[in-house]
């Protein structure tokens, strides 16, 4: 009898193996999910995923293990990443992603605050580029690690933002360029719908401004959801559409957020009027331009203003990476009609500049265009702050002590940064 069940036992065994479900002891290091995903965990906490299908989706797993995690890596045998596959998993970890991975879907990385992106360098599909995971032509923005800080400016190069990009973010501003047209919810995967375009870019970021460029088409409701440092959203484009729902408009009372900023006579003012009017503002901002440059090339970074202002007083700064990058020319544009004065020395940084008149000076445009020299032999962004004037000691107010109308009324100013994206490391 005894001999009977083994035998039976056995050919159970036998005919999972032939239907390709493996079979563990409790104790194993393997750990199965739902007969497609299955990990080992060493004794140095390094959780290695593996998928039979190539597809990868299974954040309870990682969950429950998450106190034991010191890193997560992803087998070659995964090839797709699935919406939310991470989510809520939150421990601190390099996250390594393979070189068969081709498709990652949008918010794959939902509230998971703390992983730091790591890609395997054979990868054809994908690029990181200091600590930002993009599709490997740089069209695509996939994925910001969320232990990142500073100003952040999206490289010229992207054309489409994919959801959940920014989430948990900790940049301080993040800015979204003209060439950037769409926010979808997939990153290398070919078709495209409607029902794709995202609104959860930006969910929980730390950021305090974020500055969407003139040619995004839509914003979903839910674009700045959870934002709790968010002071100031600001939306250049005149034909943006804010996506419309008369029950769930566009979600900015879960911020900080005191004032949305809109140009005159666009889509955004009027949505806004209609939904959120006495929290909104004209953009009156003063910005850098964005360039590419190869190492060795000098570069021309133009300082403007687009909406037309009212001034007696302007002055700003402009900050740079020293090491990289060295500013060797500052031309002044004598259409703008006030007293310019500049730093004394080129080297200043960050370089001060000043307009005045004892009336209002009407101006927008090019107020300065600045020449910079790259030193740096690393390809990356560099960033190009734009800011009010500080003063020698630091203590000068905007709009009191500077920026401000012929009544000595402040203007109430935006201050947008650019960049110089450095794309070869030169010969």
């Amino acid at each position: 009898m005894q001999k009977k069940i083994m035998t039976l036992f056995i050919g159970i065994l036998l005919a999972f193996q032939m239907i390709g479900i493996e079979t563990y002891a409790e104790d194993d290091l393997f750990k199965i999910y739902s007969g497609d995903v299955y990990y080992t965990l060493d004794d140095a906490g390094v959780l290695t995923v593996y998928s039979k299908t190539g597809y990868y989706k299974d954040p309870y797993t990682l969950q429950k293990y998450e106190d034991q995690i010191k890193k997560i890596v992803i087998s070659d045998t995964v090839t797709y990443i699935d919406s939310q596959a991470f989510d809520g998993c939150q421990c601190e970890v390099d996250l390594v992603l393979p070189a068969t991975l081709q498709t990652i879907d949008g918010y794959a990385f939902a509230r998971c605050p703390g992983f730091t992106i790591k890609l395997d360098e054979r990868n054809p599909y994908f690029k990181l580029v200091d600590g930002v995971l993009y599709s490997a032509d740089m069209t695509q923005l996939v994925y910001a690690s969320p232990t990142l800080t500073g100003d952040f400016t999206v490289p010229a190069s992207v054309t489409t933002i994919c959801d959940g990009a920014f989430v948990f973010s900790r940049f301080e501003s993040i800015t979204v360029p003209d060439t950037v047209i769409k926010m979808v919810s997939h990153a290398n995967r070919e078709e495209e719908t409607e029902y794709q375009l995202c609104g959860r870019v930006f969910a929980y970021a730390l950021s305090k401004k974020i500055t969407i460029g003139k040619n995004v088409e839509t914003l979903g409701r839910c674009l700045i959801y959870c934002c709790p440092n968010l002071e100031k959203l600001i939306i250049r484009g005149t034909n943006t559409e804010l996506e419309p729902e008369e029950e769930n408009p566009f979600v900015i009372d879960n911020n900080k957020i005191s004032t949305v900023y809109v140009q005159n006579n666009s889509k955004a003012e009027n949505y806004m009027k209609k939904y959120y009017d006495g929290k909104w503002e004209y953009i009156k901002e003063i910005s850098a331009g964005n360039v590419t440059a190869n190492c060795g090339d000098t570069v021309k970074v133009p300082i403007g203003i687009e909406q037309e202002i009212n001034f007696s007083d302007l002055s700003i700064e402009i900050g740079y990476d020293s090491e990289a990058l060295e500013l060797v020319g500052v031309e002044e544009n004598k259409g703008v009609g006030a007293t310019f004065t500049k730093a004394q020395f080129l080297n200043t940084n960050p370089y001060n500049m000043n307009w005045a008149n004892t009336v209002n000076t009407k101006y927008s445009g090019t107020l300065v265009t600045l020449s910079f020299k790259v030193n740096t032999k690393k390809a990356g962004i560099y960033p190009i702050s734009v800011d009010f004037y500080k003063g020698r000691n630091g203590d000068y107010s905007d709009g009191s002590d500077i920026n401000y109308d012929e009544n000595l009324e402040p203007i109430n100013l935006l201050y947008s940064s650019g960049s110089i994206t450095v794309k070869s490391s030169g010969s």
